[in-house]
């Protein structure tokens, strides 16, 4: 009888020791969506989407498992890189994630976004291959040092994440100021040619197009500018639309900023733009975009460095400051890579 109990004694301090085991490789947290979610007490492993993946590279480059599509590693893109980020391998993401492949990865934790749309759709694969994911905020610029803090913690990296919110934060607050004293009649508007053609855009206040409004412009695209058979969606925040040569000759913008540097160079060798006001005073700028776009696609922090470029484009008085200087210096913080000349210029769009 002794012997029964002592055994039962047994099993009971190794039944504790087993719970304080596992509780000391999980922790309950709430992450920026408001929802409790149980993650590993060490984060070694992260896995990423398209929204999440610059924030990662610039936090913790060392724990990511793969790059997500739609990013695709190219050659020119290796100088802007952390380098642990240059060798990964291509991670399915979406509707076509490979669940063996995402088992097969080990992944720790998984980094998502607040949205509706992700939420019921990527949560629900990631569920089935028993993978924690905890979601940030990403659609405004604003949304950024929060989130970093947030996952600084998470993932140990406190110090760092408060380096990059920090940066985000009084940069912003010089900007502001500097761009709030400029005169509602004095300010530039800007069309944000977003497609390859050019016709793809953001209209009115779409959080897509906030560094226009963040450099102290307008957007030259009002939603009220589109045909009238031209379906505005209620979720214009992230929503493309598509503006005619009809309505671009109407709203005749002061500057346009394309996405690609093909653009640009469409936009002023095509006879049908020749006509606007932006390309007749040679103000189509296309928008540094290595390794990730400044101004949107996906939307980031990368915002920062837009809203500054394009507030020093339109106001150089207003906001004047040392654009290769204050690139080389963020680059340094948020990627921690050491620019040369060349690789500055090249990111900047300078043919020389």
């Amino acid at each position: 009888m002794s012997k029964i109990k002592s055994l039962y004694q047994m099993l009971a301090v190794i039944g504790v020791f087993g719970a304080i085991s596992i509780s000391a490789q999980a922790k309950k947290i709430s992450d920026l969506a408001g929802r409790e979610v149980t993650i590993p007490a060490q984060i070694d492993r992260v896995y990423t989407f398209s929204h999440s993946f610059a924030i990662v590279t610039a936090l913790a480059p060392e724990k990511l498992v793969g790059l997500p599509h739609p990013f695709k590693l190219k050659p020119e893109y290796m100088a802007y890189l952390p380098t642990p980020v240059r060798k990964l391998p291509q991670m399915s993401v979406g509707q076509d994630m490979n669940l063996e492949q995402v088992k097969a990865a080990k992944i720790d934790l998984a980094v998502g976004w607040n949205t509706a749309a992700f939420q019921r759709e990527q949560l629900k694969q990631l569920g089935r291959v028993d993978v924690p994911a905890v979601l940030v905020s990403v659609d405004k610029l604003s949304d950024y040092p929060a989130t970093f803090r947030f996952l600084g913690k998470v993932l140990g990296k406190a110090e760092r994440g408060e380096k990059l919110a920090g940066y985000i934060e009084t940069t912003s607050a010089k900007l502001t100021k500097a761009v709030s004293m400029i005169p509602a009649k004095d300010k530039v508007r800007v069309y944000y040619a977003e497609s390859m053609d050019g016709l793809t855009s953001q209209c009115g206040e779409a959080d897509r197009a906030e560094v226009i409004r963040l450099a102290g412009a307008v957007n030259a695209l009002a939603c009220s500018d589109l045909p009238s058979a031209t379906a505005v969606p209620a979720d214009i925040e992230s929503s493309n639309v598509t503006a005619g040569m009809e309505t671009l000759l109407k709203i005749n913008p002061d500057v346009i900023v394309t996405r690609s540097p093909a653009t640009t160079d469409l936009i002023n060798n095509d006879p049908r733009w020749a006509k606007l006001k932006a390309v007749k005073a040679h103000n189509v700028y296309p928008i540094p975009s290595l390794p990730f776009n400044w101004f949107d696609r996906p939307p980031s922090f990368m915002r920062v460095m837009g809203a500054q470029w394009l507030a020093n484009r339109l106001y150089p008085s207003v906001y004047p400051f040392d654009l290769e200087k204050e690139t080389k210096e963020f680059y340094k913080l948020f990627f921690q890579v050491d620019l040369d000349k060349a690789a500055i210029n090249k990111l900047l769009n300078k043919t020389s």
